[in-house]
């Protein structure tokens, strides 16, 4: 009944949370804090952001704290970001599985665009947020995750900290591989200091990945190619819903004394109807694995040539399983 109750309640929040996006994109033209709506992950960042539905890696409390309960072990992580301008993205953490009760992840995401000139001064702007995360399983292939989140962004004439959460859930479906999840980002709670100037920049998603070759029905133990797409339902969007897409192809091969070793390609767009920069994404993947001792490199170009000039983010991500 415990369990039943659970489901029950985040789809509660969930439908609570939509139509309270529903209302506020009335009443509110733009957000603050808009460094919370910046990738923080390579792998990610290369599916066109889309990956409410992706598991595998203590990197889920960045996109579904969901996502944390089917990692096992445990796993250190760093992203850097490199922006137009000259403008950084640091992103560092750590998740750890603990048997029979769940996972539990740390993370901080630090946005540095460096020292602004007011008038005849030079200021420095600081905006980070600070994440602690559970993720765990309802039944088999059933979880639930929450995020606390304290975002903070200090600017020479007023400085904001603010508590919000997150909340996803995760449901594989045992229709070869199939996984429909959603996620709710940035639902606020209170304010610290001063009142917020502008509203969190709130998302509801809702993703599905499908594995194409067990659709296909064929037996390729060796490889993987997956659909992802989210749909997302942001509140100070003016196009209302729009969908990210990515696939994701991964060759693993597994050495005769164990060792794993894996390769993977990866593509994305974001899709918006009123928008002529939505970036085109490409990325890399590997991952060596050995005597329980894990390394994974991503990385993501986005190119917006449409818009600035061939000008393109690069995102790193670098993660250690031990």
């Amino acid at each position: 009944m415990r369990r039943y109750t659970l489901i029950g309640l985040y789809t509660l929040i969930g439908v609570m949370a939509g139509e309270g996006f529903a209302q506020e994109s009335d009443g509110i033209t733009g957000t603050g804090f808009t460094f919370l709506k910046f990738p923080n992950n390579a792998r990610t960042a290369a599916l066109g952001e889309a990956g409410v539905g992706l598991i595998g890696s203590g990197q889920a409390i960045l996109y579904n704290p969901a996502g944390l309960a089917f990692m096992e072990g445990r796993e250190a992580y760093f992203t850097y970001v490199d922006w137009f301008s000259d403008i950084k993205n640091y992103v560092a953490g750590v998740s750890g599985n603990v048997p029979r009760i769940g996972t539990f992840g740390l993370s901080v995401v630090n946005y540095d665009i460096g020292p602004i000139r007011f008038e005849d001064t030079t200021q420095e702007i600081s905006e980070y947020a600070i994440s602690v995360a559970y993720g765990g399983m309802i039944i088999d292939r059933i979880a639930v995750g929450t995020t606390l989140k304290l975002i903070h962004q200090g600017f020479p004439e007023y400085t904001q900290n603010v508590f919000a959460f997150d909340l996803g859930t995760y449901f594989a479906t045992g229709f070869r591989n199939t996984v429909i999840a959603m996620g709710v980002e940035n639902l606020s709670t209170s304010g610290l200091g001063e009142p917020e100037q502008w509203g969190l920049p709130k998302n509801m998603r809702l993703g599905v990945l499908l594995d194409l070759i067990a659709l296909m029905n064929f037996d390729l133990l060796s490889h993987n190619f997956d659909l992802v797409v989210d749909v997302n339902n942001p509140n100070d969007s003016e196009d209302g819903f729009y969908t990210d897409i990515g696939f994701e192809y991964t060759y693993m091969y597994q050495t005769a004394i164990g060792d794993l070793l894996g390769f993977s390609l990866r593509a994305g767009q974001k899709k918006r109807s009123r928008s002529f920069i939505d970036p085109n994404t490409l990325g890399i993947g590997v991952l060596f694995k050995t005597h329980g001792i894990g390394l994974k490199v991503d990385y993501t170009s986005k190119s917006f040539d449409a818009f600035l000039d061939d000008e393109r983010v690069h995102i790193l991500s670098v993660a250690f399983d031990f």
